[in-house]
């Protein structure tokens, strides 16, 4: 099980990148503490963006620490891990966008699909402001089933977002960074559903019902992202 889970994340990541990468995830782990000041990183996708975002004002770097966790989960993710593609929903319309993230395990990706979408967010670096293809979840702080497994006031002031602890756009929690992302075409739509995970995996997972989901953040993430 194990072997089968670095080859299908393998995108073949060119030697540049995969020692950026490995110094974005030895940054972060080092910042850990800093991160999560309880230990607690259960859906903490947004606690690295903000992280990153308030200590990291060069545009490339951003992106690559952006590489070395996962949106869903609040884990760190070893570039040797790779990348996988998916699509998610634009927020402000149904067009599709493609683009990739790094998983931690495979569930993540599903849990994605399912339950994040995805917005062109205006950020400021050095050298002026650029957009990002932000991957957003809805305010989760009103929901009456709130996982108690996520720190809450890591997120949320009452029924609000914590500004002081997060980003949001449109009222929706940013987790994370969609990668490479442009408009899904037919062909990229069909690697999605050709893939084992992305396709026969994540169909099987979608389907169940939440008290059955198991694997990955298992409903933590559902919970807290529907």
């Amino acid at each position: 099980m194990l072997a089968v889970f670095f080859v299908v994340f393998n995108f073949g990541l060119s030697p540049v990148a995969d020692a950026q990468s490995s110094i974005a995830y030895h940054e972060l782990k080092g910042s850990w503490n800093s991160i999560f000041p309880d230990g607690n990183r259960n859906a903490g996708g947004s606690a690295f963006f903000r992280y990153i975002y308030d200590n990291y004002s060069d545009y490339r770097e951003f992106l690559d620490l952006n590489t070395a966790f996962c949106p869903v989960s609040g884990s760190l993710v070893h570039p040797s891990r790779g990348k996988l593609l998916i699509s998610l929903k634009e927020s402000a319309s149904t067009n599709k966008i493609c683009g990739f993230f790094h998983p931690c395990c495979w569930p993540c990706a599903c849990d994605l699909m399912k339950y994040a979408e995805t917005a062109k967010v205006p950020l400021s670096f050095e050298g002026g402001e650029r957009f990002v293809q932000a991957i957003l979840i809805n305010n989760p702080c009103s929901n009456d089933d709130f996982p108690s497994e996520v720190d809450r006031k890591l997120l949320c002031e009452g029924d609000n977002l914590n500004s002081e602890t997060t980003y949001s756009f449109e009222n929706k929690l940013i987790i994370g960074i969609l990668h490479d992302a442009s408009a899904c075409t037919s062909q990229l739509e069909s690697q999605i559903a050709l893939h084992p995970i992305t396709g026969e995996r994540c169909n099987g997972r979608n389907n169940l019902p939440i008290k059955d989901i198991q694997g990955g953040m298992g409903d933590i993430f559902i919970r807290l992202a529907k």
